[in-house]
């Protein structure tokens, strides 16, 4: 899944944060006026979803990967997953156009310059506490503050104090997950940034990369250390598989329609 959903890394550092106990976590998405259409395809998740005062990218959909069962995935044949870049704060540590910024009550701690597994571009962090959900933060130009984006749907950036110092600037990682997805029947899911989760009763050593749902009643559900982010990938549109966030009943699988990731804008 070329420059998009392998975090063996990504898997292990958002999602097994929590193995067991009660489903929790945070949620990503994007606006639902944002559009951007694929120049190869045209997908996104984490997710990544509208707004048209917001700036906007479409990354061309390079679906190479794992295989995948036989689908029975509710969406239309032949339609690749289209793929949506969000673009919150500039390379100058300023808020972008079409986002406005609210205060953030914690401060969190970026120092270890950890690469945001929802980023296509450097520079933007994964920070913590996780509760924070500063999964994807940027330097804020007076160097005292970060910007995060906590929810992809939103087009507010939150302004948190920091902890010491902003860590040095990284590489994006090779192939990020999607920070939020719009699944074919309507599901919107967000990556599952920590916390404790319930077990999944058909496979109780799986665990769940996104929550989704009104209520985060469902859930992505993958085995740990997923190399795609329990996302399924192919030469078709990606798949996920779905089931309750509670880890009771059965999974079914999904067509990902739109994955969302974010980058710096310019």
């Amino acid at each position: 899944m070329a420059h998009r959903a392998r975090v063996a890394f990504a898997a292990a550092a958002i999602v097994l944060l929590g193995a067991c106990g009660s489903a929790g976590g945070s949620h990503a998405s994007a606006p639902s006026s944002r559009t951007a259409s694929d120049p190869a395809s045209a997908p996104s998740s984490a997710v990544r979803q509208p707004v048209t005062t917001a700036p906007v990218t479409s990354d061309p959909a390079t679906a190479s990967g794992r295989e995948r069962p036989p689908s029975t995935a509710a969406s239309a044949p032949h339609t690749a997953t289209r793929q949506v870049t969000l673009r919150p704060v500039t390379a100058a540590g300023t808020v972008a156009p079409g986002y406005s910024l609210r205060a953030g009550t914690v401060r969190i701690d970026c120092s270890s310059g950890q690469p945001s597994p929802v980023a296509t571009s450097g520079a933007v962090l994964y920070c913590q506490p996780s509760a924070a959900a500063a999964i994807a933060c940027w330097q804020a130009a007076d160097r005292t503050h970060a910007y995060c984006l906590t929810d992809a749907r939103a087009t507010t950036v939150t302004e948190y104090p920091l902890r010491g110092r902003f860590g040095s600037p990284r590489p994006a990682e090779t192939e990020p997950v999607p920070m939020a997805m719009d699944l074919a029947d309507g599901t919107r899911c967000a990556v599952r940034v920590g916390g404790a989760a319930a077990r999944l009763a058909a496979h109780p050593d799986w665990v769940p990369y996104y929550y989704c749902g009104r209520g985060d009643v469902s859930a992505v559900w993958a085995a740990p250390y997923d190399p795609h982010g329990g996302i399924l990938t192919g030469d078709g549109p990606w798949e996920v598989r779905l089931g309750s966030a509670g880890g009771t009943g059965s999974l079914r699988t999904l067509t990902v329609r739109t994955a969302y990731f974010v980058a710096t804008a310019a």
